[in-house]
């Protein structure tokens, strides 16, 4: 049972890591666009 876990953390890990490369950039731009507008 230990070993499907870590197979499964595994496949989670190799599933997210590119989706997570590809979100970082865009939340970072994305809070840049939040900051630029006026607040209120």
């Amino acid at each position: 049972m230990r070993g499907l876990c870590i197979n499964i953390n595994n496949h989670q890990e190799s599933t997210f890591h590119p989706l997570g490369n590809f979100l970082n950039p865009a939340l970072a731009l994305l809070g840049q666009d939040l900051r630029k507008l006026p607040s209120g």
